[in-house]
Parts: structure tokens; sequence; C-alpha cells
């Protein structure tokens, strides 16, 4: 992990940190007796080991966090996600997750990895927040017995629903929607009024404002 946010989230996080390198300044203003090796570099010392144009300070390792699958208990919502491929979007996605208090994501297998450098600074921390689990998307969906609501352009518009209960929200991927197998689940078809002439929302941008509209609705 790197930049200066994301690795202060993940020190103070539950996820184990090995090895920090970092500068002398920032090594003395944020570092302070954690079991981790500290190694100070210069500036340019970190270009190699750094995904950012612009090197931040400090760059981690830490030990990847097995998950032991979860299923989402009554009364929570929690996301679906089938198909993201591309790895900013599922960092930001993870990221509303957080921002709205949910705590659990299920991904279809062919999803983006979770640790991709890319879904882990677009995350900026709220992965150590939020549990991501990739597998068999549809039975995660049909084994909990909650309610399922498919994004899509032919779906009910959000605000002229009532009386929702907190289940799964499903996000298709930009290209391809959903997968048929999950249209042959129990769901409700949702979607965003559209006003003006845009063909289609960005994925992540799609399910802040379905999180926002949705989870206001349901929580006092």
């Amino acid at each position: 992990m790197e930049g200066e946010k994301s690795v202060l989230e993940l020190l103070h996080s539950s996820i184990k940190v090995v090895t920090i390198f970092t500068t002398a300044q920032w090594a003395n203003d944020h570092v302070s007796g954690g079991a981790y090796d500290v190694v100070i570099c210069e500036q340019d010392e970190l270009k190699p080991i750094s995904f950012f144009a612009t090197p931040s300070p400090v760059v981690a390792v830490a030990e990847m966090p097995e998950l032991a699958l979860n299923l989402p208990e009554k009364g929570v919502w929690y996301l679906a996600l089938d198909g993201i491929n591309d790895p900013g979007n599922l960092g930001t996605l993870i990221r509303i997750a957080d921002w709205y208090g949910i705590s659990s994501i299920y991904c279809s297998e062919d999803t983006v990895d979770t640790f991709n450098p890319k879904t882990i600074s677009s995350s900026m921390g709220s992965f150590t927040r939020v549990n991501v689990y990739h597998g068999n998307l549809p039975e995660y969906l049909s084994t909990n017995g909650l309610p399922i609501y498919l994004t899509e352009m032919s779906g009910t518009p959000i605000d002229t629903l009532s009386n929702l209960e907190p289940g799964a929200i499903v996000i298709g991927s930009e290209a391809h929607g959903v997968r048929e197998e999950l249209r042959e689940l129990p769901v409700t078809s949702i979607s965003i009024r559209r006003i003006g002439g845009a063909e289609s929302l960005n994925a992540s941008v799609a399910a802040g404002i379905i999180c926002d509209r949705l989870i206001q609705h349901t929580t006092p």
C-alpha cells in the first residue's frame, strides 16, 4: 500500500503490517512503536517500488487478510458486484460501502481482485473496514433469503418504491449489465430516474446514488 492516508488507515486496522518504507520525516511524524520493521529511505529511493507517478513518502507491506465467508444477516444492506472489471471502480465501490455503513461486499468470480494496487489505492483505506468476498454470486444471493435489488435501466425508479426491506444491491458491469443467472432469482428490478440524455452512468456513480436513496429511506 502507498499514500499517506491509506497507510495511516492500515496502521489503525487489524491487518498485520510487515514493513514500512518511508522517509525519516514521515516516520518521525507518524510511526510509533508498531510491531513491524521500518526502513528509512530518501524520497527518490521510493520510486522503484511506487505505483504512483509521484511517489508518496510512505509505502507499506502487509499480510493479505484471509476472510471466512460470512453471509449477511436480516436487516442489513450489502453490495453484490457482478463482473466489475475496473480496479478503480471496485476501490470506489468499497469506499462508497464504507461511507454508508455497509460492511460486506459479495463479488462474482470474474470481478477484479480486491488487492489490485489500483483497487487498494482507490478505496482510500476503506478496504480495512469492508469485507470483500469473491465467489459464486448467484449462490450467495440465493442462500440467505434476503431481498435482492437488481439495478438496471429498465427497472422501477427508486423514488416510486416504499417499504423496502434491506438486502442486496446488485451492481452489474457497465458493458454487460448483470448476468442472466441473476435475473432468474426472485429480484426487484430498480433504477435511477433519468432526466437528461446521458446513455448510462459509471457503475460506482450509480451505486453511490442508489445507496443514498435506499439507505436514507430505511435507516431511522
